[in-house]
């Protein structure tokens, strides 16, 4: 039997971690954490290599072969996609196609939340799903940097979205807010996107960061008052 291939396209805080590790809870699945990743020194990432790979596709059929599995994939994190060598998504989505992959894209609706999450993130220095809510801990946020990573983030998932209806490629898209409610949903449909035997679990994600966003961001109100002026990525949480 051939080797089944995907990649989880997303960006950071989204829930990609969580369901790589539901996706290694199946006999027939072998799921990488960010291979291409270049991790900042103190191991917080997951399932880091720490080398830039020249050559992606020959390093993740060897990884392939090594796993022992049918089905095999990786996670691709917008942040890290230069170091697969690629100068673009559609260009890297495209080779991906060529190399046997198909695709699942997870996206978070409330970007201002994903980007609170990812500064807590680095500033309390923790990964990602072992670790339980505690009490709420906020911050006082950079408008303007939070402003221009949430467009790059707006603007990687709409070019892998652009990619795949000009490529006419089928792909999974998930969403954080929907699909990972419970893990029974986003299981289903990976499981069955993945053309897997559906398995049993139970292993409901925590959420690190279960608050409304002005209890987390200190300087909420010159926030909201800065995305209204742009017209963009305005929620109420």
């Amino acid at each position: 039997m051939s080797l089944r291939k995907f990649v989880v396209l997303s960006n950071p805080r989204t829930g990609s971690e969580y369901l790589a590790r539901l996706l290694n809870k199946h006999p027939d699945i072998h799921c990488l954490g960010e291979v291409f990743a270049v991790p900042p020194g103190d191991g917080v990432w997951n399932h880091c290599s720490q080398k830039m790979q020249n050559k992606p596709f020959a390093y993740l059929k060897k990884l392939g072969e090594q796993s022992g599995k049918s089905v095999f994939g990786y996670k691709q994190i917008s942040n890290w996609l230069p170091n697969t060598g690629f100068a673009d998504v559609n260009s890297y989505i495209k080779d991906s196609i060529l190399h046997g992959y198909r695709f699942i894209l997870i996206q978070r609706i409330d970007l201002l939340k994903e980007y609170v999450s990812f500064m807590l993130m680095m500033e309390q220095n923790y990964g990602h799903i072992n670790k339980e809510a505690g009490e709420a801990r906020s911050i006082k946020i950079n408008v303007v940097h939070a402003y221009a990573q949430m467009r790059k983030w707006d603007a990687f998932n709409k070019s892998c979205e652009s990619a795949f209806s000009s490529l006419n490629i089928p792909y999974l898209s998930l969403v954080y807010e929907e699909d990972f409610a419970e893990d029974k949903k986003v299981k289903s449909k990976t499981f069955k996107y993945l053309e897997v035997e559906p398995i049993k679990l139970n292993d409901p994600l925590q959420r690190t960061n279960p608050y409304r966003l002005e209890e987390l961001i200190e300087n909420y109100d010159e926030m909201m008052d800065y995305l209204t002026k742009k017209k963009r990525f305005v929620r109420t949480s």
